[in-house]
């Protein structure tokens, strides 16, 4: 009986519970707040007379904040993963309500974990390279950035990214990103102008520029020799630019008469390169630059090749380009100037490759207005697709392959009497031809690359897909090892170094043109030659190969691909690298190995 009665109380006491008064704590109410890049931001809460933003870091320590503000720029600089909190406080101190938590994560810079650009602060924050110090060894190393957002620059002036002397030598990813409004009225000290001033060993990708502008009247400070302005980067040396999209305007100087014969190099994208790529790009806008002497093109100002070469690759303009090359020798009555103008490119002085290409626009090359009399040589003068592409003989020393462009534009090249063995695939088409399919068909296929690349469609002109050119090869790091060392420092090749192009003459390894050298390797990370350093390569699936450094200058090659044909992926990256020892005059095979890693011994350490 009695065990009876205690069920029943149990029963009762159960169904009685839930119409008590309840004795738990009430849950804290939750409010709004979001984390966009490394901006946190929260909506008001009703009677809070300030917050108080928590962080705490992965080994339980933290700080804390308190604001009246209602939003906090996250303020790190060093690699690891940050969770955030955001209270809102009564006049009291006490927590009335809390936001959701968000994680935040710094990457380390490297290619697998890059440095999230989030907001326009961050993005004009970037480090010019990483400093990495192992004994007596420092490295440069590329940093690698990676957009989060699209940006917005509108109605404010900044400083450009890089100069010469300290040139931006990572890797900058804008994952499809949009950055607009970049505006430039002022020129900087040593003459670089755009989003970027100098790059140098660097890749910009997957970038879009929408609405920028440079705008130099006599007011802003332009002086001087060797002038290089472009919207994306005033000067490339040895870079990639891939899959980046600008359009825009540039004025410089217009109306402005100079007497001095100091050249301007002015490009949509690019003001001046040296060595490297432009692939995948586009431009879209006008341009107007008075100097005195002016290369100017919707593309690119002027490309100079050197050791690697310059390529241009699945590139569309479409363009109004006019330079006015102003230098004027009084004393001779006599112009001095000169003037290229091209839709694509001012003036390319040498290149190995300039294929893939279409024009649409327009292009004028010419010396300002002079007193009657005045002596000028008409072929400083010149404007067509390209405003120059030969040296004197006249005859086009640039190999071109596949342009296409608009009829209306003077020339293919301002400067040629003879397109020479390029002849057969340069096409001038009416509007009409430009619109029409059948205009790039050769034996029935395309001429342009349409898998991945090229839309043509039925009256369009010609546009680019916009996507990435660079094919993923597979990756290449470098470990750095010095006695004592615990853990070597690694960072990937794959996107920040062009790679260097030799001509390797050895027996076996005649087909390869395009590889790593590692004495080219050593210079980009400031690592000093010395005679009985080791390089050791190592890769899963392979016995460890020790290579010693002798007292020339000569270094194993390490090659990739073995075509410099960058009209298709499966032709540029469809080898795999080999190691040539052109001392021992021996190749060794690593074409189905997904990593390489080399390890820098220096002669006095052990091996790690």
């Amino acid at each position: 009986m009695t065990k009876k009665i205690i069920c029943l109380l149990l029963i009762l006491l159960c169904f009685a519970l839930p119409l008590l008064p309840s004795c738990h704590k009430a849950e804290t109410p939750v409010f709004s707040a979001q984390l966009v890049g490394s901006r946190l931001s929260w909506d008001a809460y009703p009677d809070a007379a300030r917050y108080l933003v928590r962080c705490t870091f992965t080994d339980g320590s933290g700080y804390t904040m308190k604001t009246t503000n209602r939003a906090y720029t996250l303020p790190h600089k060093n690699a690891g993963d940050y969770l955030y909190t955001v209270e809102a406080l009564d006049g009291d101190g006490k927590s009335i309500a809390q936001s959701e938590s968000f994680l935040y994560h710094m990457g380390k810079g490297s290619s697998n974990d890059p440095i999230p650009i989030g907001d326009e602060s961050a993005l004009l924050s970037v480090k010019m390279n990483y400093t990495a110090t192992f004994g007596d060894i420092k490295v440069s190393a590329p940093l690698y950035y990676r957009l989060t957002t699209d940006l917005d620059f509108s109605g404010r002036e900044i400083t450009p990214i890089g100069i010469k002397k300290a040139p931006f030598s990572g890797v900058l990813d804008g994952d499809g990103h949009t950055i607009r409004g970049l505006s430039f009225t002022k020129c900087t000290d040593d003459g670089t102008v755009g989003l970027f001033g100098a790059i140098e060993n660097a890749t910009i990708k997957n970038l879009t520029l929408e609405n920028a502008s440079i705008s130099f009247d006599k007011s802003s400070g332009v002086s001087g020799d060797s002038l290089c302005f472009g919207l994306l980067a005033g000067s490339a040396v040895s870079s990639t630019i891939d899959n980046c999209h600008v359009t825009g305007r540039i004025e410089a100087l217009k109306g402005v008469t100079t007497s001095s014969n100091y050249d301007m190099f002015v490009g949509g994208i690019v003001g001046y390169a040296k060595s490297g790529r432009m692939s995948g790009v586009s431009f879209r806008g006008d341009i107007e630059a008075h100097y005195g002497c002016v290369y100017a093109g919707g593309l690119l100002g002027e490309a100079e090749s050197a050791t690697p070469a310059f390529v241009l690759a699945n590139a569309f303009a479409d363009a109004n380009v006019k330079a006015v090359g102003t230098a004027y020798d009084v004393t001779k009555t006599k112009s001095i100037a000169y003037a290229r103008a091209g839709v694509l490119v001012g003036s390319i002085i040498k290149a190995t490759s300039l294929s893939s290409l279409v024009a649409v626009g327009s292009a004028i090359g010419e010396p300002r207005a002079l007193p009657d009399g005045t002596e000028i040589d008409e072929t400083h003068f010149t404007a067509g697709a390209f405003g120059k592409t030969n040296n004197s003989s006249g005859t086009n020393n640039a190999p071109i392959n596949n342009l296409f462009y608009l009829n209306s534009i003077p020339k293919a090249s301002g400067t040629c009497t003879s397109l020479g063995a390029s002849a057969p695939y340069v096409h001038a088409l009416s509007e009409a031809e430009m619109k029409d399919p059948s205009s790039y068909l050769s034996d029935g296929a395309y001429t342009l690359e349409t898998a991945h690349y090229w839309r043509i469609a039925e009256g369009e002109v010609p546009s680019l897909n916009r996507v990435p050119t660079l094919s993923d090869q597979p990756a290449l790091e470098i470990s750095l090892a010095v006695e004592g060392q615990k853990e070597p420092y690694l960072f990937s090749l794959t996107d920040s170094f062009y790679p260097t192009w030799h001509e390797i003459v050895l027996d076996r390894a005649k087909e390869y043109f395009m590889g790593y050298r590692l004495s080219a390797i050593f210079k980009d990370l400031n690592i000093t030659y010395k005679k009985g350093m080791r390089i050791r390569f190592s890769a899963e699936g392979r016995e460890d190969l020790t290579v010693t450094l002798g007292e020339s200058v000569s270094t194993p090659y390490l090659v990739y691909c073995v075509h410099t044909v960058f009209d298709s992926p499966a032709e540029v990256f469809g080898g795999g690298y080999k190691i040539i020892d052109e001392v021992e005059r021996i190749a060794y095979d690593y074409t189905n190995v997904k990593r390489i890693t080399i390890t820098v011994l220096p002669a006095e350490s052990a091996e790690a």
